[in-house]
C-alpha cells in the first residue's frame, strides 16, 4: 500500500508537471502567434484581425505626421493583407498629422480613433465604411465638413463632438439609417436630430417638427446661433445637447418636453430665464451648469415633479432644492426654504453672489458639490441641530471654509466640531433670539471697471474700504437702486459695507 501510495504521487506528480509544461508551450506559443500578427510599416503599427482571409487593423499610428495615406493593402512576410479597420484610438491625441487619406477596403473606424487629432484639416470617409465608432473624430477641430457615404449603417454618440470648424454633413441619398438637410445630420426618419455643425453661419435654426430627441451633444459649441426654434413634438433633449451655445439668450421648451438630461444647457451663458412646461418629469444633473446669467427657472405650476420658488428649482414637494440661480451675482442672503431636507448634487456651483446663508432645521443632506466655488459666502447660519451629511467637495473649488463663520445652535457646536469638513468652519453660537434676517442689500458687480450698484429696502449707509482698512468712499443710500462710482480708484480690492453686510468687491 505503501508502495501504491509512491507511485501515485509520482505519476500525479509527473502527470502535473507534463500539465505545467503543456499549458506553458500553449501559452509561449500564443504570445509568440500574437506578436507574429503585428508588424511595423512607415510607423503605422497593423495587427492581423484574420490570418486566412488577410485582413489587418492599423493599430497604432501615433507617431505619424504631417499628410498620411492608408494603403489599402499591405505586404508582410510574403503576404498581402487587406486594411479593413482603423483601430480603437490608433491615433489618439496625434497632433503631428495635418491630412489623412483613408482606402474604400475600410469597414470601420474605431471608438476614438482620431480622438483629438486637432491639426487634420482635410480627412475622407471611404465609400465602403459600414461603422463610424464613439468618439471617432471628437475634437477634430479643423476638419471642415463630413460626406457620409451610403454603406454606413452605425455612428457612434460624440463621434463628431467638438469638431468646431465643421459647417456641414452631407449624407449620400441612398444611406439607410441617416440622412441630412442643409448640412444638418439626423437619422433617416429625422425624429433624433444626430449633430448640428457648430461652424454653420446662420445665426438663427428652426429645428424640424418630426425631432423628438436632440441626441448628445447635437448643438454643443454652436456659437453663431443666438436662436434656436425646437421642435413642437420634441420629448427629450439628452446631454450636453445644446451646451456651450454662448449666444443664446432665450429658448422656448415645448410643452411636448418630457426629459433634460445631464447637463442639456451647461454654459449657455447668455440664457436669463428658462421655464419648465408642465410635461417634463426628468431634469439631469447640471442641467445648468454655469448658465451665470440665468436668474428665473419657472416651473409650470401643474407640473407633477417639479416646482420653484423665487426663481430657485426644486421637486415638488420642496424638500429638495435641485438648482439655484446663479444668474444672482450680486451679493445677497438666502434663505432655503423650511421645506428641504437636502441640498442637490452641484445645486448652487458657481454661485457666487450669495454672502449669507441661511439652512432649515429640516436640512440632513447636501450632495457632492453643493456649494462647489461658492468663493464669497461669509456667512452660513445653519439651524440643523444634527449636522447635515457632506458630499464629496460639498464645498469644494476654491471655497476656503476657515474664512466662514458657521453659526449653529449651542448644543450642537460639539457635533460640529467633531464632524468632517464642518469642524474647519469659524464655528459660533447663535442664540434663539438672534435674528436670521439680515440686511436686503443687493451690491453688484462684483467684478467693475468702476461703478457699483446698490440696491437697499431702506434708507441707510455705505462705506468702501480699501485692503488697508481705510475708507476710500461714503454715500448714503436711498430705498431701491443706488450707484457709487470708484472709477477714480487704483485696481485691486475693496469692501462695501453696509450695515451688518459686507463685501468684497474687485476694481478692474
Amino acid at each position: 500500500n505503501t508502495n501504491k501510495l509512491f507511485y501515485y504521487s509520482q505519476f500525479m506528480y509527473t502527470s502535473l508537471l507534463r500539465r505545467k509544461i503543456a499549458i506553458l508551450t500553449i501559452a509561449l506559443s500564443i504570445v509568440c502567434f500574437t506578436q507574429a500578427q503585428e508588424f511595423k510599416i512607415n510607423q503605422i503599427q497593423y495587427e492581423v484581425i484574420d490570418a486566412t482571409a488577410k485582413t489587418v487593423k492599423v493599430k497604432d499610428g501615433k507617431n505619424v505626421s504631417g499628410g498620411i495615406e492608408i494603403p489599402a493593402t499591405v505586404s508582410y512576410n510574403g503576404d498581402n493583407y487587406t486594411v479593413k479597420v482603423i483601430g480603437k484610438t490608433a491615433f489618439h491625441n496625434n497632433t503631428n498629422i495635418n491630412s489623412v487619406r483613408l482606402p474604400n477596403t475600410l469597414d470601420s473606424i474605431g471608438e476614438a480613433a482620431f480622438y483629438g487629432c486637432k491639426e487634420i484639416t482635410s480627412l475622407n470617409i471611404p465609400q465602403n465604411l459600414t461603422i463610424i465608432g464613439q468618439a471617432a473624430f471628437w475634437d477634430c477641430q479643423m476638419i471642415p465638413s463630413f460626406e457620409i457615404p451610403k454603406t454606413v449603417t452605425e455612428i457612434g454618440t460624440h463621434a463628431f463632438m467638438y469638431c468646431y470648424e465643421s459647417v456641414g454633413f452631407h449624407v449620400d441619398p441612398e444611406n439607410p439609417k441617416y440622412t441630412s438637410e442643409s448640412g444638418v445630420l439626423f437619422d433617416k426618419n429625422k425624429t433624433t436630430l444626430i449633430q448640428y455643425p457648430p461652424a454653420k453661419a446662420e445665426d438663427t435654426y428652426a429645428v424640424p417638427n418630426s425631432v423628438i430627441t436632440l441626441g448628445r451633444g447635437a448643438f454643443a459649441f454652436s456659437n453663431n446661433l443666438t436662436s434656436i426654434t425646437l421642435s413642437s413634438n420634441l420629448k427629450t433633449i439628452e446631454t450636453a445637447a445644446l451646451s456651450n451655445c454662448l449666444r443664446i439668450q432665450t429658448l422656448e421648451l415645448p410643452s411636448s418636453l418630457t426629459s433634460i438630461e445631464n447637463e442639456a444647457f451647461a454654459s449657455c451663458i447668455a440664457l436669463t430665464t428658462i421655464n419648465i412646461p408642465a410635461s417634463v418629469t426628468s431634469i439631469g444633473v447640471g442641467a445648468f451648469y454655469t448658465c451665470n446669467r440665468i436668474r428665473n427657472i419657472k416651473v409650470d405650476e401643474n407640473n407633477a415633479v417639479y416646482s420653484s420658488v423665487d426663481g430657485v428649482l426644486f421637486d415638488k414637494n420642496k424638500t429638495t432644492l435641485l438648482q439655484y440661480t446663479t444668474g444672482r451675482q450680486e451679493m445677497h442672503v438666502y434663505e432655503v426654504p423650511s421645506t428641504v431636507t437636502e441640498i442637490g448634487r452641484a445645486a448652487f456651483n458657481n454661485s457666487i453672489g450669495v454672502a449669507r446663508l441661511i439652512l432649515p432645521a429640516s436640512l440632513t443632506r447636501i450632495q457632492r458639490g453643493g456649494f462647489f466655488n461658492c468663493i464669497n459666502i461669509e456667512t452660513i447660519t445653519c439651524h440643523a441641530v444634527t449636522p447635515p451629511t457632506l458630499g464629496s467637495n460639498a464645498f469644494g473649488g476654491d471655497v476656503v471654509v476657515s474664512n466662514i463663520v458657521l453659526k449653529v445652535p449651542q448644543e450642537s457646536v460639539d457635533a460640529y466640531k467633531a464632524q468632517a469638513v464642518w469642524k474647519d468652519f469659524r464655528i459660533e453660537v447663535y442664540t434663539s433670539t438672534e435674528t436670521t434676517v439680515l440686511d436686503n442689500i443687493s451690491i453688484y458687480p462684483t467684478y467693475t471697471n468702476g461703478l457699483i450698484f446698490i440696491n437697499a429696502d431702506k434708507q441707510s449707509e455705505a462705506a468702501i474700504y480699501n485692503i488697508a482698512g481705510q475708507i476710500v468712499k461714503k454715500i448714503k443710500l436711498d430705498k431701491g437702486e443706488n450707484t457709487i462710482d470708484i472709477s477714480e480708484q487704483p485696481t485691486g480690492n475693496y469692501i462695501v459695507k453696509t450695515g451688518s453686510q459686507t463685501t468684497k468687491i474687485v476694481k478692474k
